[in-house]
């Protein structure tokens, strides 16, 4: 019997090459039409053009690759799983976007920046995973420069590409709708509530709209 398809990124800190290359593989592939249609939603609602952000749990760097496209930002793709940096050092090059994209090997509680250093902070997926939500978002209150936006959730952009995906990874993983429900549930926001209220962010929106689950917050001037 083959194995079930690496899908879930609950773990991938702890993926094995071969592991963390079929997870890849799924993001260059089943995935990939999300990446430019949500880099292009982000970059319209925030009004991103140039200065730095954050992709925190960055996974491939497929977004913040995206993002440099569209832009003329300078970001840097945080993540802390080794096996999916590596591959996504090799995929930034690939893109040709490597003066624009830097890998930053690091953890959302302990953010490798000084204070007020970005302008946009955005992470799909990764939230979920926190365990310490509250020093995350203390972490990215920090960072942000005064003034500036963190956009933190999951989605594909459009309700049109999301179910693209969705019937795509089903044919792969039957159990893939039942993850993405066990992953984003009610439960699941009163925990992100829980961890906002006691962070230091003062205030948020927590809010679907057809391009996904995304919790917004700007930092007090």
């Amino acid at each position: 019997m083959s194995r079930k398809p690496v899908t879930n990124p609950r773990n991938y800190s702890k993926f094995t090459r071969e592991e963390a290359e079929k997870y890849a593989e799924t993001v260059a592939t089943v995935f990939a039409p999300l990446y430019p249609v949500l880099a292009g939603v982000l970059v319209n609602r925030f009004g991103l053009t140039s200065g730095v952000c954050i992709d925190v749990g960055s996974g491939t760097a497929a977004l913040a690759v995206e993002l440099a496209k569209m832009s003329d930002m300078t970001i840097y793709a945080v993540d802390h799983a080794d096996e999916i940096q590596n591959i996504a050092e090799k995929r930034v090059t690939e893109s040709g976007m490597e003066k624009r994209v830097k890998i930053v090997p690091a953890d959302a509680i302990s953010l490798p920046f000084e204070n007020n250093f970005a302008d946009f902070i955005v992470s799909r997926g990764s939230v979920f995973f926190w365990e310490k939500l509250s020093r995350a978002f203390n972490e990215i209150y920090r960072v942000l420069k005064p003034g500036a936006y963190a956009c933190i959730g999951s989605g594909s952009g459009s309700r049109e590409i999301g179910e693209q995906v969705k019937r795509r990874m089903l044919e792969r993983n039957p159990d893939f709708e039942k993850e993405g429900k066990e992953r984003l549930n009610p439960s699941v926001e009163k925990r992100l509530e829980k961890g906002l209220e006691k962070s230091v962010v003062p205030r948020y929106t927590m809010k679907r709209d057809e391009t996904g689950f995304w919790i917004t917050f700007r930092k007090e001037s």
